[in-house]
């Protein structure tokens, strides 16, 4: 398949939230009353910056705290945040550290329950969350996000809320994409192993971090150029969160979403079963993210070892599938994207001049 042309054939379950359980806090302090827009900004900062890591090594363990990210809706008119996936704390413990490689005891981590977690943004609160679940979990909610009052967001195309959380004298990074809800630009929604990055069972299991795949940094770094808000959609586990991270920190700034849960498809050796139950669940978060906003333009860039293309064919994404795989068993009859072996300056070219097209079509750029 030629690079940059459009083809038609190629020759589920989350972190458990608890919104509603913690919406009504008596001790929460009240919502920041200034507006959170700013025509300047985009982004939000952490509170202020600590020397606690997220990772704390002990001598027979690993004390692991990882920033959930999510995204959010809010309202033009008065910047009241609505609805979304807004993510929350994973809190865990590598007993293994001693015996095995950082990326397995990163895996096969467990959860740490009851540990008390803070979270602050630059400019805003400072509030008390709760404490981790049994699974090590404390999810951010709607209120919480507005108890926080970040500021500098744009009314238009909105940002990226870097919130610092805080447990057991370890800090972390929690990103939570903000959206007017009725956003109608594009959001460039990236897969990453296969896609950024080459898929290593020996370096994942080592904890390596690998160097993206050569014409992966410079595609995202030209659509962060635009304006246009990135999400990291992994069918990988929410567990190895802080692996990810290390990888994503050579690319542009974006919220991650990873799998809280694995299914029994998820599990099994055969690639059609993974392909199902990875396209099944970006299907699933691609449909989330829809219903949050509406309006605005799925753009979709993964790979055809798995499920993405028939995630974004079932999203209606404007997709573009990187060829590692041979045969088309994970391309759908009705795929109408691009297909590219490599990511070379035309196919890069393509991809923007697509963006731009949505770009200059939509009111929040205007």
């Amino acid at each position: 398949m030629t690079v940059g042309k459009t083809s038609s054939r190629k020759s589920t379950a989350t972190l458990p939230k608890a919104t509603a359980e913690k919406a009504k806090k008596a001790d929460a302090p009240k919502a920041a009353k200034a507006s959170p827009f700013s025509k300047a900004g985009s982004s939000f900062e952490p509170a202020k910056a600590k020397a606690a890591a997220p990772v704390k090594d002990g001598l027979f363990d690993r004390e692991i705290l990882d920033g959930v990210d999510g995204y959010v809706a809010f309202d033009t008119q008065d910047g009241r945040f609505l609805s979304g996936d807004t993510g929350g704390v994973k809190t865990s413990d590598d007993h293994l550290s001693p015996l095995f490689p950082r990326g397995l005891g990163t895996l096969l981590a467990l959860g740490v329950g009851g540990e008390t977690v803070k979270l602050s943004v630059k400019g805003g609160n400072t509030i008390e969350s709760g404490k981790t679940d049994g699974h090590g979990f404390e999810p951010t909610t709607v209120e919480e996000l507005q108890q926080l009052g970040p500021k500098g967001l744009h009314p238009k195309k909105g940002g990226l809320i870097h919130i610092q959380v805080e447990a057991e004298g370890r800090t972390a990074d929690e990103k939570v994409l903000a959206l007017p809800r009725s956003y109608d630009g594009p959001i460039f929604v990236s897969d990453i192993d296969d896609t950024l990055r080459p898929t290593k069972a020996t370096d994942v299991l080592k904890g390596t971090t690998q160097a993206p795949i050569p014409g992966a940094k410079e595609l995202l770094e030209g659509v962060a150029a635009k304006g246009v808000p990135i999400i990291y959609l992994s069918a990988g586990p929410q567990r190895i969160g802080t692996l990810n991270d290390d990888f994503l920190a050579q690319l542009p700034d974006g919220a991650l979403l990873a799998r809280g849960k694995m299914d029994l498809l998820g599990f099994s050796p055969f690639n059609s079963d993974q392909a199902q139950s990875q396209g099944d669940y970006k299907a699933q978060r691609l449909a989330e993210l829809r219903r949050t906003f509406p309006n605005a333009k799925i753009f979709g860039f993964g790979d055809d070892k798995y499920g993405d293309a028939n995630a974004y064919a079932a999203a209606g994404a404007t997709a573009y599938i990187h060829d590692v795989r041979p045969g088309d068993d994970n391309i759908p009859k009705n795929f109408q994207g691009t297909i590219t072996a490599d990511y070379t300056p035309d196919f890069r070219a393509k991809v923007l001049g697509d963006l731009d097209a949505a770009i200059a079509k939509s009111d929040s750029f205007k």
